[in-house]
């Protein structure tokens, strides 16, 4: 994670993508905007974030869409 912030000087340029709390917390961590992956273990929560997608489709459609 420190390299990819080394690298990138605008953190808002940056996406954590994962599915799980550790992952989520890592992102707020560092204050970057994180995407959760819906998944069964993650159902209860995952859906209440800003960004939440299904599949790497889902993905690809955040990534491109107009700010």
């Amino acid at each position: 994670m420190m390299q990819i912030l080394k690298k990138e000087d605008n953190i808002k340029h940056i996406l954590f993508v994962g599915d799980g709390l550790l992952d989520k917390k890592c992102a707020n961590q560092f204050n970057i905007d994180f995407a959760c992956i819906r998944n069964e273990s993650n159902r209860s929560w995952s859906g209440k974030e800003k960004y939440n997608i299904k599949d790497n489709f889902d993905l690809i459609k955040l990534l491109f869409s107009e700010p």
